[in-house]
């Protein structure tokens, strides 16, 4: 519930994430409305930590260009965003 206030609270975010579904481990995994690529966001714990990250790299890290190159965000580790070409979540 929290991550849907938060989406739907900031306009970027609803602007960003079409889809969150719950994988049976518990992780969550957002699909974005623009790239074919898959966001981990892991376990619902330190969120607003792992979406600033995200924000970062989306509006200073990957040239529009790059993003087809990616096939997964792994939001999942604290301090880290990884981003990998295989869809192996």
């Amino acid at each position: 519930m929290k991550l849907a206030r938060i989406f739907r609270n900031d306009p970027f975010w609803n602007a960003q994430i079409e889809q969150v579904y719950v994988k049976r481990n518990g992780d969550f995994v957002m699909v974005p409305r623009v790239g074919d690529h898959l966001i981990l966001l892991g376990p619902p714990e330190r969120v607003e930590e792992k979406l600033r990250n995200l924000r970062a790299l989306y509006k200073q890290g990957l040239s529009p260009r790059e993003w087809n190159n990616y096939q997964v965000i792994n939001l999942k580790f604290k301090g880290q965003v990884l981003c990998s070409k295989k869809r192996n979540i």
